[in-house]
């Protein structure tokens, strides 16, 4: 083989690997942007913002537990007086 014929075959190589690597990094790109726009706060339906209203709920049932403890205990020292 010439010089030439190395060259263009190494060119063709360069070429079709790099166009893989576009190809690839597109399809990864665009693959992972629908997983992390799942983890952005966007007014309701992404998952951030579910688990931020199950985090809201549960410490609102802490403070109502709480609540009901506290007049429970008091109940109770009220009755055994």
């Amino acid at each position: 083989m010439t010089v030439l014929q190395w060259a263009q075959t190494l060119a063709s190589f360069a070429t079709f690997a790099l166009f893989t690597i576009s190809i690839t990094n597109w399809l990864l790109k665009s693959w992972l942007k629908g997983y992390l726009s799942e983890l952005k706060p966007n007014g309701g339906s992404s998952m951030k913002d579910q688990l931020n209203q199950i985090s809201r709920d549960v410490t609102e049932q802490k403070i109502s537990m709480a609540r009901l403890e506290g007049r429970f205990t008091q109940h109770i020292e009220e009755s055994a007086k």
